[in-house]
């Protein structure tokens, strides 16, 4: 993965037993996440993790995301607390006369 990544929200805590985890902070919607679909974790004390995108939705004012092989709560739990990027190329346009925060 290229080194121009783009700090796309922060993953918070799990939702439920599947290996869902809120995601904060993004200005991308659940569909737009779902068009960029490889993403790079960062957290605290740990090596940076490739994940790709198996699901987004919005749920009450905030994002649920679950990624590939992760698959129990125990797991998505290890990502609490990271910082999710992606590669700018692969973000959508924002559209005429706006522009993403870190343009």
């Amino acid at each position: 993965m290229t080194t121009d990544l783009v700090r796309i929200g922060f993953l918070g805590r799990p939702h439920g037993v599947q290996g869902e985890i809120a995601l904060a902070g993004s200005s991308l919607s659940a569909e737009e996440l779902e068009r960029v679909r490889a993403f790079t974790w960062r957290g605290p004390g740990a090596p940076p993790r490739v994940l790709a995108l198996e699901s987004a939705r919005p749920v009450t004012g905030r994002i649920l995301v679950s990624f590939a092989g992760v698959n129990d709560r125990d797991q998505a739990a290890t990502l609490t607390r990271g910082e999710l990027l992606a590669e700018r190329a692969l973000l959508p346009d924002p559209g005429p006369g706006l522009a993403y925060t870190f343009q």
